[in-house]
């Protein structure tokens, strides 16, 4: 089945570019196929229900630090990133419409104009579903979600990203995960980011949670420290 819209995603491309949307699912395989066997690419239907934040889509940030144990921490707090443009499914070819990656979104004199820096904190994402009809609760209905899913995630990886069994390095990671949330209010994940970029105004405590909780006990579990 080709109908509805489709989304494309290459392994190669960064900061929203090598992403394509399409009514026809044959015509962006086509494209795909013409950019030879270089790149992995993922294909998909386009979730175009999303719940919208005054009219313009969003997507959702958070991060999670992955300890040498294997164990998972989710970073308190994480980030709305807002278009700011109305969200129009009858318009696929403007990104900014679609895409609220920043690198796209900072190309346009709009930036900025409704949120400082198109960012939003999980606060004022709770705070905006408060003023819906019927009112939704952040930490009640969406938090959760994004926790079962990057622990799933996370799961599914573990045979990749677990360090062998005599391995003497203590490897930990941060990750960062993206999200959508549709109309009904069901959390979609996007894509999970390897070296991802953080608010600025986060970095002093996310700093601090990294060195406590993966870097310290490290030191304290070796008897050369």
């Amino acid at each position: 089945d080709g109908g509805g819209v489709w989304i494309a995603k290459g392994s190669a491309g960064m900061g929203g570019n090598g992403i394509e949307i399409g009514r026809d699912a044959k015509t962006l395989l086509q494209g795909i196929d013409a950019c030879g066997k270089d790149t992995a690419w993922v294909v998909c239907r386009y979730i175009d229900r999303p719940f919208l934040l005054a009219g313009r889509k969003f997507d959702i940030r958070a991060w999670a630090l992955l300890a040498p144990n294997y164990t998972s921490y989710l970073f308190e707090e994480g980030v709305a990133r807002t278009s700011s443009f109305e969200y129009d499914l009858s318009d696929l070819s403007d990104r900014k419409k679609h895409l609220t990656n920043h690198c796209i979104q900072c190309e346009a004199p709009e930036y900025s104009k409704f949120e400082a820096g198109n960012e939003l904190s999980f606060q004022q994402v709770h705070e905006y579903l408060q003023t819906q009809n019927p009112p939704a609760d952040f930490h009640l209905h969406v938090l959760p979600q994004i926790k079962h899913i990057i622990r799933e995630a996370l799961k599914a990886g573990k045979a990749k990203l677990e360090p062998l069994p005599d391995s003497v390095l203590q490897p930990f990671q941060v990750f960062g995960f993206d999200f959508l949330l549709d109309q009904d209010l069901k959390v979609w994940l996007l894509e999970i980011n390897g070296s991802p970029a953080s608010r600025e105004l986060l970095l002093p405590d996310m700093s601090l949670g990294i060195i406590t909780t993966a870097i310290l006990p490290s030191f304290a579990s070796d008897p050369r420290a």
